[in-house]
């Protein structure tokens, strides 16, 4: 299998490769399977992606299905609809924004999130001001930017619909609905429902409209 490397314009055609090395603006118009994808140009793709490690520090937009062992996110990465991720690990230090299902056994995010359902074994998102990510800035916005959620708020960072795990942590998140077994609702937090099967811990900044099925319930 060859490497391709771009610095400038470039177009990936269909196939199985070992290394893609992207420094430039690059179109991938079918499905590719490669060993190693680092992204720090342009990247967009039509096709199905299939790699073991996935790195993206630019700008990448994808049409169809990811599919990763390990995926570092430290750019901006957009998913249009109907395109998933499946991975092993996912960390984003950078953007994510999916239309699909993003499904790992370990998510770790201290950037910003906006997701239509994440799952997996254990989410963290810990984007709290003054603790992580974002290094303590004030954020006062309309989140219509964000998937029409019109309300005027302050500190949220990340949005997603549907949180499932078994081990949840989260912070400076609007989601509508987070299920798991071990959850904790941390600073800045808004959650219409929750439903946890063992301990929920809930920070008194955050707001959780319903609980349900929850065995403890610590305020702190």
């Amino acid at each position: 299998m060859k490497d391709l490397n771009f610095e400038g314009i470039g177009t990936i055609n269909s196939g199985e490769y070992n290394e893609i090395n992207c420094e430039g603006v690059v179109k991938c118009k079918g499905d590719v399977k490669a060993e190693r994808i680092h992204i720090e140009g342009v990247f967009s793709a039509k096709g199905k992606i299939e790699s073991k490690y996935m790195e993206c520090e630019g700008t990448g937009t994808f049409s169809d299905s990811i599919r990763v062992d390990t995926l570092d996110i430290e750019g901006v990465m957009t998913l249009k609809e109907n395109a998933a991720i499946e991975a092993n690990r996912i960390t984003c230090e950078g953007v994510l924004t999916s239309d699909g299902e993003i499904s790992a056994d370990y998510f770790h995010a201290e950037g910003c999130i906006k997701a239509k359902e994440i799952v997996g074994d254990t989410i963290e998102i810990l984007n709290a001001k003054g603790k992580h990510g974002l290094n303590g800035l004030k954020f006062n916005i309309d989140l219509n930017f964000l998937g029409g959620y019109k309300k005027t708020v302050t500190h949220y960072v990340s949005k997603i619909d549907t949180i499932e795990a078994t081990n949840i942590i989260i912070e400076g998140v609007r989601a509508v609905n987070v299920n798991g077994e071990s959850v904790t609702i941390g600073p800045y937090c808004e959650v219409d429902n929750v439903d946890c099967s063992g301990t929920l811990k809930v920070h008194n900044t955050a707001i959780v409209k319903n609980i349900q099925g929850a065995t403890e319930v610590h305020y702190d």
